[in-house]
Order: C-alpha cells, then sequence, then structure tokens
C-alpha cells in the first residue's frame, strides 16, 4: 500500500505556523513591555535607544546637526510610477493618489509621497524604506507598541525628527504629525498624519 503522507505535511505545516505565530507574539510583547518602561522617566532615555522597528531606530536624544530639510524642498521630485517602480511596491487605492511623489536618494532607497491638504500643507506623508537604509527618529519621548496585520509597529503621536543614512547622504526633516511606523521582511513604512491609530492602522493594513 502507498503511505499516507498528508498527515505528516499537515504536521510540518503545523509546526511551522505555530513557530511564526510564536515568533511574532515574542516580538509583540517585547515592544508592549518597552513601551511600559517608556512611562519612568529615569529609564526611557536608554530604552529608546534599544528600540528598532525594520531600519528605523528610536533615540531620546537630540539629532545630529544635520541641516532639516522642509517638506516641500525634498530633492528627488518623480512620479508615482516611477516611485513605484524604484521601490518595488503598489499604492492600494484605498490611499488615492498622492499631489507629490519623491525618490530623496535618487533610486528606491526611500519614497516619500505627500498628500496635501486643503491650505496647500502636507495632511498626509507615507514613506517606505528598503531595509538596508538607516533611519533614524530623534527626541522621541513616549510611544505605543502595536500591530499592524499581526507584524509589531510604534504609534508615536509627540512631534520629533526623523533622518535617513545612505551612502553617506544624510536627510533631516521635522515632524509635527502623529506617525505610524511598522516593517515587513524587505521594507520599513511610516504613515505620518492626523489620523486616529485606529485609521491610520486601517489604511496601513490595506497594504497587505
Amino acid at each position: 500500500p502507498i503511505p499516507d503522507i498528508r498527515a505528516g505535511v499537515r504536521r510540518r505545516q503545523n509546526a511551522r505556523v505555530m513557530a511564526r505565530r510564536s515568533v511574532l507574539r515574542l516580538a509583540a510583547a517585547l515592544l508592549i513591555g518597552l513601551a511600559v518602561l517608556l512611562a519612568v522617566p529615569q529609564v526611557r532615555a536608554a530604552v529608546l535607544e534599544f528600540i528598532r522597528v525594520g531600519a528605523v531606530r528610536l533615540f531620546s536624544v537630540p539629532p545630529p546637526t544635520v541641516v532639516p530639510t522642509a517638506t516641500f524642498n525634498l530633492p528627488g521630485l518623480t512620479t508615482l510610477a516611477d516611485a513605484q517602480t524604484a521601490a518595488g511596491f503598489t499604492l492600494p487605492p484605498e490611499f488615492g493618489l498622492p499631489d507629490q511623489s519623491y525618490l530623496p536618494f535618487g533610486d528606491g532607497a526611500l519614497v516619500t509621497l505627500v498628500w496635501l491638504g486643503a491650505d496647500g500643507q502636507p495632511r498626509m506623508i507615507m514613506e517606505i524604506l528598503q531595509n538596508e537604509l538607516v533611519g533614524s527618529k530623534y527626541d522621541v519621548q513616549s510611544g505605543q507598541a502595536v500591530t499592524v496585520n499581526g507584524v509589531p509597529g510604534y504609534w508615536l503621536k509627540n512631534p520629533h525628527e526623523v533622518a535617513y543614512f545612505s551612502d553617506g547622504r544624510e536627510l533631516l526633516r521635522e515632524v509635527t504629525h502623529a506617525v505610524l511606523l511598522w516593517a515587513d521582511i524587505e521594507r520599513t513604512y511610516r504613515l505620518e498624519s492626523d489620523l486616529t491609530l485606529e485609521a491610520a492602522r486601517a489604511l496601513a493594513e490595506a497594504l497587505g
């Protein structure tokens, strides 16, 4: 008789699924624990230096001496089609079309998409970072561990600075809106807006 291998295959598949869920639960638990520590002023500065979400590290200290760049003075203005091709992603229709698209470093390492409000100022900014890029957030004083599509993320409501470093190039700008930060295996995502956490997460999860 031909041996029934289906049961063995199912056991191996179930074991892989359980292992992946365990890793995600552990990562989420670690972020939640760090968020609790952030509520203690005496340890907040030290703890923040160890938080990393994808390509982005969080620091409580001020940024290095880099001249801030206003959003509208970002280099690398391009089209949405070229930005998507360079970074290898497709923007879901739930976001709507951005008013401005940038490749600040001239390649797909960083994509910045900007939606403007009625006053001509940014109402939402979406950034997609390849995970080999180095990103840093400075003057971060508080945050909340969250999940996006089941993976760990971070929610930041207070103003801070974000900096990117790639092959000797630097870019620093101020952030005044709330930020939802999360990552997958290839990319790190920043959704910067005045949305609530629930609305921002629902939009973020449209990326799949």
